[in-house]
């Protein structure tokens, strides 16, 4: 059984031949005219060699450690030359044409290299060798000897399929490097100007591949990375013979279906041609329209004037190395950003989802029946939209599921996705207001059997996973996973970087949203009803001054002691600062005890002469018409005291910037009722 595989050489943009024959356990590299033999009494070790060969240089070939990113643009390459293969079949008149059955063939050994790269890529089993045969010609099958028809079959399309002339020794020593070989078991060289003549001495020459487990980390993969890598920039002049040679080698090749020919070479430093420069032109007749190489010779070895175009190179900085290469016991840049990639891809599919969750719950249940929750559950709708649209637009290409990101570019990405959640954070207070609606939804539908029965009627696909109650969960599970998304991210971000940085702030407020949300479903749990109690009882009073009880609006909350209350043997009290009024409630949890002062009407006195070393003492005083009303209250800290305080004045504060807004320019007093507070006596239930 055969093994039959390729791998790529980055150094010289080349396509190899790798196969294994497992029953004489030898690894075959074939480079154009060159052979080389490898093999190993391990045979296992002698296949992960292969693996691990095959995957690095195919990661290599598309320039990504991205496993998925690299999947991608196989399967595109996959689409476009079975397109081209299409097209061919169709066009053609002949099928029997030698010049048609070549292209076929071609392309069917291209797309083999490409599935055969994407089975590595996913731990698939590698295509056999009769996978590959059996698209080939019968013509060009009587062509390959059936002992070698593998490795004849490469060679006589190499022409075809990848560039002439290469020192295929530096390409195999490469190989090696990237696959964690020493530099003393490099697969030796065993050229040959005659193909035949190569295959048959191919055993001649071998060499044994260590055990994988004894290779040392020490290669030289530090000199390879060190390399950098160049970007091309393109300038066209013209070359004039000075006699009967131009001083050059130039090798000319077929490169995706055209002729080209490249300076590989030069004689004279001094040669305005540099090697890289490619031939356009010779005499005006343009290298692309020629069909071979010979006819490229000759017409270079006649010709006077060469029409040349300049390669300059750039130097960028060059990539990190294959993670499979780095010291285990840390994360490559590698790692680090397809780690990052798919946390943030990760984070806007199921970000989508939800969305879609949110709108089921909305259209399908809360809306036709009615609930009570509907209202939370819409202003979350659409709090979560416009989260979604600006996630999508912080992610970038990420989102979209662009085949190839820059580092750049998901640096960026999680710059601006940081942001975007240290900026939106408030906005997420929604979650507490339909935290408490539902739990008030758990309680009160236990006892509606109508309800229910409505429920079950409206899940129309009859899953448990469509159910209201599954749908209304998903709100509270999400809040709660958008802090551990941003630990992977900071998890994969650069250690003391910008990013980490940023992230790090972004997961200190999300995770203070979350404790925000679990402590106003605990309170919602514990005062909930009673809450609803002194609302009922207290409509129009409430509606009267334009104040209103809503857990969305609670500020801060702290355990007193009401000095001055009416019951003397227990003063203890929690007292609830909201954005538009206080409450003041004894433990007795009874709502005709509480207290309700409208923010607006409230004075402040810090009374620090009445403090103690274990209580600090504060008044607040309810301004009135008739009489000022005075609590004297205690806390057990001075910083309780000073955040209570705080809160009372900020949102004073607010609450007069907002009703100063709504005034009208002339300042008639007539035309609101007055500026002054309304009369109103203090309510005691």
């Amino acid at each position: 059984m055969l093994c039959f595989c390729f791998v790529y050489v980055p150094s010289f943009q080349r396509q190899c031949q790798c196969y294994m024959e497992e029953k004489t356990s030898l690894l075959y590299l074939v480079s154009d005219a060159n052979v080389f033999v490898a093999r190993s009494s391990d045979h296992r070790a002698l296949r992960e060699f292969l693996a691990r060969v095959l995957r690095n240089s195919t990661l290599r070939l598309f320039g990504t450690s991205t496993l998925e990113t690299t999947r991608r643009r196989i399967q595109q390459m996959l689409a476009e030359h079975n397109k081209q293969l299409k097209q061919i079949l169709e066009d053609a008149q002949n099928i029997r044409n030698r010049s048609i059955q070549s292209q076929v063939d071609v392309l069917a050994i291209r797309n083999f290299f490409l599935e055969t790269r994407l089975a590595s890529l996913t731990d698939a089993a590698l295509p056999s060798a009769g996978h590959l045969l059996r698209r080939i010609s019968t013509d060009t099958l009587r062509l390959l000897p059936h002992e070698k028809r593998l490795s004849a079959l490469f060679l006589l399309y190499a022409h075809k399929i990848t560039s002439l002339g290469s020192n295929a020794e530096t390409a195999i020593h490469q190989i090696l490097c990237a696959s964690q070989l020493a530099h003393d078991d490099q697969l030796p060289s065993c050229s040959s100007s005659c193909r035949g003549s190569a295959v048959d001495e191919e055993n001649k020459k071998m060499a044994t591949i260590p055990d994988p487990m004894q290779i040392s980390r020490n290669t030289q993969i530090e000199s390879l990375s060190s390399e950098p890598r160049r970007r091309r920039r393109m300038s066209e002049y013209d070359l004039e013979k000075s006699g009967t040679k131009l001083g050059l080698t130039i090798c000319a090749h077929l490169q995706e279906g055209k002729m080209v020919a490249e300076v590989t070479g030069t004689q004279d430093e001094s040669s305005q041609a540099k090697i890289g420069d490619e031939v356009l032109a010779v005499d005006g007749t343009p290298i692309s329209d020629l069909k071979s190489a010979s006819e490229a010779e000759v017409l270079l070895r006649k010709g006077r004037i060469l029409k040349m175009r300049r390669v300059q190179s750039v130097e960028i900085k060059p990539p990190e190395p294959p993670p499979h290469l780095a010291d285990r016991s840390l994360l490559t840049t590698s790692i680090r950003e397809e780690k990052l990639q798919k946390s943030i891809c990760e984070l806007v599919e199921t970000e989508k989802a939800f969305v879609g969750d949110l709108e089921k719950l909305v259209r399908q249940y809360a809306r036709a029946a009615q609930l009570a929750i509907l209202e939370s559950a819409e202003k979350l709708l659409k709090v979560q939209k416009t989260f979604l649209e600006d996630l999508i637009d912080a992610a970038g290409d990420l989102a979209t599921g662009a085949c190839v990101v820059s580092s750049p570019q998901v640096k960026d990405s999680m710059l601006r996705i940081s942001a975007l959640f240290v900026n939106k954070c408030s906005k997420f207070k929604v979650y507490s207001e339909y935290s408490a609606a539902y739990l008030r939804f758990q309680q009160t539908i236990i006892k509606q059997s109508a309800v229910r029965d409505k429920l079950r009627d409206l899940n129309e696909s009859g899953q448990q996973n469509e159910s209201v109650e599954s749908l209304m969960i998903k709100p509270i599970q999400r809040v709660l996973k958008y802090p551990l998304f941003l630990e992977q991210m900071i998890q994969s971000c650069p250690k003391e970087s910008v990013e980490q940085r940023q992230a790090s702030q972004a997961l200190s407020r999300m995770q203070a949203l979350a404790s925000y949300v679990n402590e106003m479903q605990r309170l919602q749990e514990e005062y909930g009803s009673l809450f609803e109690q002194i609302i009922r009882a207290n409509k129009r009073y409430l509606t009267t001054n334009n104040i209103s009880i809503d857990f969305s609006q609670l500020i801060m909350f702290a355990h007193l002691k009401w000095l001055n209350s009416d019951d003397k043997k227990n003063s203890d009290c929690v007292a609830f600062v909201f954005a538009t009024l206080i409450l003041i409630c004894p433990h007795k949890n009874k709502a005709k005890n509480c207290r309700i002062i409208p923010i607006r009407d409230i004075e402040i006195n810090e009374s620090e002469t009445a403090s103690t070393n274990t209580l600090f003492v504060f008044v607040l005083i309810h301004l009135n018409a008739h009489d000022d009303i005075v609590y004297h209250l205690a806390c057990c800290q001075a910083e309780i005291k000073t955040q209570f305080l705080k809160s009372v004045r900020k949102a004073a504060q607010n609450r007069r910037v907002e009703e100063s807004a709504k005034r009208p320019v002339s300042g008639s007093s007539h035309s609101d009722g007055g500026y002054g507070s309304e009369k109103h006596e203090e309510k005691k239930f």
